[in-house]
């Protein structure tokens, strides 16, 4: 296991001192090929925030001069580049949720423990105490009022 030389926090914990919060981010487990296939969500996030860049940079040379007709083209081929993009992710999201759909229960439950399992420890606790109190909510007794009894 390994720790912070600092404050000597495990590294696989929530929170740490500055030196080795600041790093945690850095961290990768070792087989990971995160590099090598970047999340949908990291890419999708750079693409947007990209493209609102240049919407903000061609909007305000827009705002300068009203007859520019090169800031209005490309303020056109931006927003169908956003289109485009949120078109295919509503597809990839709708693509992924059917494949959820179409999966028995045993497959499910199997994608569900995988994932509980890929959790860095801390959320794993975290999400089991949220269970937890979930599960007594569930079973707590229901209140039932009392009925009114019939005149005697």
């Amino acid at each position: 296991m390994l720790a912070c030389r600092t404050c000597r926090v495990a590294l696989s914990a929530a929170h740490g001192c500055v030196v080795c919060d600041s790093m945690r981010k850095q961290l990768v487990a070792v087989g990971d090929t995160d590099e090598e296939r970047p999340s949908l969500a990291q890419v999708s996030a750079e693409v947007i925030a990209g493209i609102r860049s240049q919407v903000r940079h061609y909007r305000a040379l827009l705002d300068a001069d009203k007859t520019d007709s090169t800031s209005l083209n490309r303020l056109l081929a931006l927003s169908n580049s956003a289109a485009k993009v949120l078109e295919a992710a509503r597809k990839l999201q709708a693509d992924g949720k059917d494949a959820v759909d179409s999966m028995s229960f045993a497959e499910r439950a199997t994608l569900f423990i995988e994932w509980y399992m890929d959790l860095p420890p801390p959320y794993r606790v975290k999400l089991r105490a949220q269970m937890d109190e979930h599960e007594t909510a569930l079973m707590a007794p229901v209140a039932v009022p009392a009925l009114p009894r019939p005149n005697e």
